[in-house]
Parts: structure tokens; C-alpha cells; sequence
């Protein structure tokens, strides 16, 4: 038997047979159904999974649908037209199977997403097969994706209520880190809007690449005082709440970020270099709000999302929401209990 890692998977999936079905009713979504053969895995060893009540099953299922949400859920470029469509994972079923003598055991799961328009399957292999490790095992292609060693062999795709599904879903709590900084140096000279802009968009990518549940984040104000290179600074960054790992204290990310980011000294003050900015570090105040995500966004505002850098706007029919845009996407949040968006703050302030 010969064992070698491979990254290519596309000559395999040319063999997989594509069966949709459209059937009448309520569906607003679809599944797609991907079956395929386990590597390893006795039929005995399956037992544990047949009972989709048991402790077994759930931890598998938590692994494997993680590592999909994982990939559905983050930026991917041009493919990240599913990403906002893209609602979750789950195993439908485990069987025996004769397909390989390798591989006795099957099963089949299935991805929610929803709208009309039928997912593109060579979007889904790309996805899913990106930054995946695979293994040629007699001239077989299997890839690894949570616990399992796993080979493709069918995919179907069904129309599909999505209610059926969104149920399940607790929505995600969102948090807004209002950021005060006094800057010890630029990089360049701030000279007009898109200098601004510029420097917006390397802090924004370098907090991109700190936060696992970044969803955007925009500068709000930033001075420069030309005569020393100094100047001031405030920004908002927008993350998903982690049940695991959550900063709910200002002191908590303040800690966070003097930990994890490069230092340095000017003017004989420790400095944070966070993308083109030398931050003082003693100047970091940070305010937190904790908002509600997952609201309906009308399709006027994503029309203008799509044409406008990161922003603010206020919802125009209820004050206690307002919409984010970033990365020509629109994400519409409610503000606390007793607040409600301040345009000329850019953030959700105490009923008066």
C-alpha cells in the first residue's frame, strides 16, 4: 500500500454524479447532500454514531460540521458569494457499505444554504478542498476533515425549507471595541482622504489577522499634527461573540493586544505597532458595546453597501438598529436595551 499527501482533488470529483431535484412548496434554500466512504472505520467502531442522540455522534458531528463552518464562514475572495448564504452542517446518516475494502463504513451530510439560486458545485469543491490535507492511499484520493478520513462519492442537491433549519440556530451576539489611541509616528503623511483610506484599509487587515471572528472594523477620526508626526486616533472594530473566548472587558482586550502585537519605544514611551500605526501603548482606551446580528438587511442597503468603503448608517425605519458596512457586505445590528444609533457618533447611545 502507498501513502503520499496530495493536494490535487479535481481529477476525482469529475467522477462524482450530480443528481438535483426541485419539488414544490415553501423551499427557499437548498441542501446539498455529500455522501461519502470513511477510511479506517469498522462497522463495529460505527455503532457509537447511529444514535444521533448520543454523546458520540454529537461530538463528531460538533467536530466535523465546525471545520465547515469554518470554512463557509471565512473570507475566501471571489468565493465568498456563499458565505452570507451559508447556514449550517449536519450528518444525516452512517451505513455500511461494500464501495472499498478500506472503507466499510459510509455517511452522508448535508449543507443549509438558503436562496433560490442553486449553489455552484465547483465553488463547494473549492471550499472545501482549500487548505484541506489529502492522502493518496492506492491510488485513491481521501481527505481529513475533522476525525475523519474521507473519500466522495456522490453529491445530490434538494430544495428545501430553511426554517426547518434556521431554528436550530442561536443567532450570534456581536461586539462593537470603540477604540481611542494617541499616535506616537506615521508611517506617511496624511494628505488627503485616501491617505486615510489607506491606512484604514493595512489596520484593518491587520486586525483581520488577530481576531478569528473579525467582521470589519472602520476609522472614525484621525488628526495628524504635521509638525511632530503625532496625532490622534479612533476606531471601531466589529467582532463575533465566541462563547469560548469572549473579551468582555475593555482591560481584557487592552491586555490582549499589548500581548500579541509588536512593541517597540519613542520618545522614550512603549509603543504598539499595530499595521502602519506606532500606537502609544498607555493611550489605548477601548469601549465595548455588546450587540444583536443576524437581522434582515433590506436590499436598498446592500446596494449601497456595495458601492461604499466601511461605514455606519442608520436603519431608516428604526432608530435602535443601524447597518455596517464592510467588504461590500451589510450586517444590520440592534443596539442594547435602551439605546439607539447615533449617526454622528457612529455608535449606540443612551436614550435621552
Amino acid at each position: 500500500m502507498s501513502v503520499c499527501s496530495n493536494t490535487v482533488f479535481w481529477n476525482v470529483l469529475l467522477f462524482i454524479t450530480i443528481i438535483p431535484s426541485v419539488t414544490l412548496g415553501l423551499e427557499d434554500g437548498w441542501l446539498v447532500n455529500i455522501s461519502n466512504n470513511i477510511y479506517g472505520l469498522s462497522w463495529k467502531q460505527a455503532q457509537k454514531y447511529l444514535d444521533k442522540n448520543s454523546i458520540d455522534f454529537k461530538e463528531l458531528e460538533k467536530h466535523f460540521c465546525g471545520q465547515m463552518d469554518d470554512t463557509f464562514h471565512k473570507e475566501h475572495g471571489a468565493l465568498n458569494m456563499v458565505k452570507e448564504r451559508y447556514i449550517k452542517c449536519f450528518i444525516q446518516e452512517f451505513r455500511q457499505s461494500n464501495r472499498h475494502v478500506e472503507a466499510p463504513v459510509s455517511f452522508t451530510y448535508s449543507l443549509a444554504f438558503n436562496g433560490s439560486e442553486l449553489v455552484p458545485k465547483k465553488v463547494i469543491d473549492a471550499l472545501i478542498i482549500q487548505n484541506r490535507d489529502t492522502f493518496v492511499i492506492d491510488t485513491v484520493v481521501w481527505m481529513l476533515i475533522g476525525d475523519l478520513l474521507i473519500n466522495r462519492y456522490n453529491i445530490s442537491f434538494d430544495r428545501a425549507n430553511m426554517s426547518d433549519y434556521r431554528d436550530e440556530i442561536t443567532p450570534p451576539s456581536v461586539q462593537a471595541f470603540h477604540f481611542d489611541v494617541s499616535i506616537a509616528k506615521f508611517l506617511r503623511p496624511i494628505e488627503s482622504p485616501k491617505d486615510q483610506l489607506q491606512i484604514e484599509k493595512q489596520l484593518c487587515a491587520t486586525l483581520r489577522n488577530f481576531f478569528l471572528e473579525y467582521k470589519g472594523c472602520k476609522i472614525k477620526s484621525i488628526s495628524q499634527n504635521n509638525a511632530t508626526g503625532t496625532g490622534n486616533m479612533s476606531f471601531i472594530v466589529i467582532l463575533k461573540r465566541n462563547v469560548d473566548v469572549t473579551f468582555n472587558d475593555s482591560l481584557l482586550m487592552t491586555a490582549g493586544l499589548q500581548e500579541l502585537f509588536p512593541r517597540g519605544v519613542v520618545n522614550n514611551r512603549n509603543v504598539l505597532i499595530i499595521g502602519p500605526l506606532f500606537i502609544y501603548a498607555d493611550s489605548l482606551s477601548v469601549k465595548i458595546d455588546e450587540l444583536n446580528s443576524n437581522v434582515p438587511v433590506d436590499t436598498t442597503i446592500v446596494e449601497v453597501c456595495a458601492n461604499e468603503t466601511a461605514q455606519f448608517l442608520p436603519d431608516p425605519n428604526n432608530s435602535t438598529m443601524f447597518i455596517f458596512c464592510s467588504q461590500n457586505n451589510a450586517f444590520k445590528f440592534i443596539c442594547s436595551v435602551n439605546m439607539i444609533f447615533d449617526p454622528s457618533e457612529e455608535l449606540c447611545t443612551n436614550v435621552v
